[in-house]
């Protein structure tokens, strides 16, 4: 998926404000790269992370299967899944995940 110029800066960004622990500028910021690029799986799965660190683990997770939805390729999107699974007592679909991240870092 083509994401424009001003989303991947706001995607930038928004990895930023995460990173200093700004965590509403953040999830602000990938919102609106998501406006302009819905289908880029990378911005939902950087929402996801965002949604994580916020402790909205059901949202987190409904990010991240949208993402992978548009991209399952993706072995990181795979470990913060089964992250997530694991924090939410769903240890069955935890390891699947895990095991299909290793599938594809193999």
């Amino acid at each position: 998926v083509d994401v424009p110029q001003h989303a991947r800066m706001l995607a930038f960004r928004a990895e930023m404000e995460l990173f200093g622990g700004h965590l509403a500028d953040a999830e602000r910021m990938v919102r609106g790269a998501l406006l302009e690029a819905p289908l880029s799986a990378d911005l939902w799965y950087g929402l996801a992370g965002v949604l994580q660190a916020r402790g909205e683990l059901r949202d987190a997770r409904a990010c991240l299967l949208r993402a992978l939805a548009l991209y399952e390729h993706h072995p990181g999107m795979h470990l913060r899944l089964a992250d997530i699974e694991v924090a939410q007592g769903m240890g069955e679909g935890a390891a699947g995940e895990y095991a299909r991240a290793l599938e594809l870092i193999e």
